[in-house]
């Protein structure tokens, strides 16, 4: 009899009874914890869709300008318009808040491929490439409240396709063309003093990079280097 009965509780049968047991047991448990766990979160109907939208078109078709953002306006200067590459010397601001666009003061002359950095509420400029020189050493910085331009002390080497930062108080002109090659050279502004320093070079001599400030420090990306677009991207720490 006991024989039969130990040959009854076989491991089959011992495991269809935890199958049985287990989802009863946890059934208890989460009857006696109810109101002490948190409830999950609802999830949303749909998730939102990611898309690109149409925004107001910028009254004059042109290229190979500068860019800006102050007080949350973006501002549009000079490039090149038509076929023939025209110099352009007007401004052009979108302000998000409306979705329209407004002229602003014409810049000193017209000039493109060069790059401007705002501070504050001053928009610097530096570098390019005017009728009939395809290269210049041209500074300015147009004050937005009042409309008015200033001429600042000249960029030390004369070039287009350069990079620009502002970090610290300071503005980093970065690489380039000088009409021949593409350069290594790295000059700082100050705008408090309106004078011109050396940083380090670029370990790569490039030109069409971009650049943006993260943590304080200067990344350098792409561009131009022997003839061919890069992949170089190459850090600065200023500090």
């Amino acid at each position: 009899m006991a024989q039969s009965r130990a040959s009854s509780l076989r491991p089959a049968n011992v495991g269809l009874l935890l199958i049985f047991l287990f989802p009863l047991a946890l059934l208890i448990l989460g009857w006696s914890l109810r109101g002490q766990l948190p409830a999950p979160k609802p999830r949303p109907g749909r998730l939102p869709e990611m898309h690109w939208s149409a925004a107001t078109a910028i009254d004059t078709p042109r290229d190979d300008f500068g860019l800006a953002v102050v007080d949350g306006r973006i501002w549009v200067l000079g490039g090149m318009t038509g076929e023939r590459g025209n110099k352009l010397d007007t401004i052009e601001i979108y302000d998000p808040a409306t979705g329209g666009w407004s002229y602003g003061p014409a810049m000193p002359s017209g000039r493109s491929s060069f790059r401007s950095v705002a501070l504050g509420g001053t928009i610097y400029s530096f570098g390019g490439s005017a009728s009939g020189d395809s290269t210049i050493a041209l500074a300015e910085a147009l004050d937005t409240a009042t409309g008015r331009w200033r001429t600042l002390a000249p960029l030390p080497t004369p070039r287009f396709g350069h990079a620009i930062v502002e970090t610290g108080g300071l503005i980093y002109t970065i690489g380039g063309h000088d009409g021949r090659r593409g350069v290594d050279v790295v000059e700082v502004y100050d705008p408090a003093t309106d004078r011109w320093s050396n940083a380090a070079p670029l370990p790569t001599a490039r030109y069409n990079l971009q650049a943006v400030v993260l943590d304080g420090k200067i990344y350098t990306l792409g561009g131009w280097f022997n003839d061919g677009q890069s992949q170089i991207v190459e850090i600065y720490d200023p500090a």
